[in-house]
């Protein structure tokens, strides 16, 4: 908001990733967040048809991703 680039940032979050979570990180430009939850069938519709990669159930060393994997190296 202040001309900060979160570009190269993420956001963590402890909820489900529903739309309306998942809108949060897209209005100020975040490219990807995760959660070590599960995305709702809309938040990850929305995070497929908008760009912003969605990652759910993240923990242990694992996750799932589901959409925009090429963020994830």
């Amino acid at each position: 908001m202040k001309g900060i680039d979160f570009s190269g940032t993420w956001l963590a979050v402890s909820g489900r990733l529903p739309s309306d979570m998942v809108l949060k990180p897209l209005l100020v430009g975040i490219p990807l967040i995760a959660s070590v939850s599960a995305a709702t069938s809309e938040g990850i519709e929305l995070g497929e048809r908008s760009g912003l990669t969605v990652v759910g159930f993240a923990r242990g060393g694992r996750l799932n991703c589901y959409c925009h994997p090429e963020r994830i190296t």
